[in-house]
């Protein structure tokens, strides 16, 4: 059970969730059915809210009422989603989109796709590739301080040309920049080959297979005929056949094609 370990007070807490919910003082009155002043007195520890007053808050402001009366530092409001909040470290936002995500177009395959990725590690290898990409990005945006590492990255060639100090630290952050360009392409690179070579491996799995089939459905017309005529050039012999024979073998070769089963 997530409990408050915040030094917070309810004023600072209703003070800073409004602040990052972006909700004025006159719209959480309105919500609340207070005076502008009673908010007021509330976001400054004047006085306090009774428990409907709390709710009322609470579900404008989109966080629960424990979070608000200093319960819980957690501020989801689902009971559910809080406890997959406290499990996973996922955000409730983060959480709402996952179950939306299924419920969108793909939305099956995306699930399918999503819990490949997270058995199998690469979701965690590829937040690995963006975290070293943000921190070096960081180091980007002060490589233009005179801080001796980055002194070291200044060619003896460019200590002795006529560049100023400016220009020496701009050619240091391009070149940090460069690299982080060349590693992260390299690394999510070889982590997409990875994740293909899995795909394939595993393309006889009835969740793989489920997903491989929803792409047969979805192809266009003329992605289909396309693929009907490299079916004839390979197997001449179908080419003028329209039999029911026929057509099935060409269903099944073309299936066979896109790894369908």
């Amino acid at each position: 059970m997530d409990t408050a370990t915040s030094p917070e007070t309810f004023a600072q807490r209703l003070i800073r969730t409004m602040d990052e919910k972006k909700v004025k003082q006159d719209e959480l009155a309105s919500s609340a059915g207070k005076s502008r002043q009673s908010i007021g007195k509330y976001m400054y520890g004047a006085s306090q809210p009774n428990a409907d007053c709390i709710k009322a808050i609470a579900e404008r402001l989109e966080v629960s009422a424990d979070y608000l009366v200093m319960l819980t530092d957690n501020p989801t409001k689902s009971i559910e989603n809080r406890a997959i909040t406290e499990k996973t470290g996922l955000s409730e936002s983060a959480i709402i989109s996952l179950e939306e995500m299924k419920t969108r177009t793909h939305g099956d395959s995306n699930a399918i796709i999503l819990n490949e990725l997270l058995e199998h590690g690469f979701i965690e290898r590829i937040i690995d590739c963006f975290r070293d990409c943000i921190q070096y990005s960081y180091i980007v945006s002060i490589a233009s301080l005179d801080i001796a590492p980055f002194n070291m990255l200044t060619d003896a060639s460019e200590s002795n040309s006529t560049l100023t100090a400016e220009s020496q630290k701009a050619n240091r952050a391009e070149r940090i920049n460069d690299y982080v360009e060349w590693t992260f392409s390299t690394l999510m690179t070889k982590i997409y080959n990875e994740v293909i070579l899995h795909f394939e491996n595993t393309a006889n799995s009835k969740s793989v297979n489920k997903l491989l089939k929803e792409k047969y459905n979805e192809l266009d017309d003329d992605i289909k005929v396309a693929l009907s005529r490299l079916i004839v050039l390979t197997y001449p012999k179908y080419a003028d056949d329209s039999s029911d024979d026929a057509l099935k073998k060409k269903s099944f070769l073309l299936r066979e094609l896109l790894g369908v089963q």
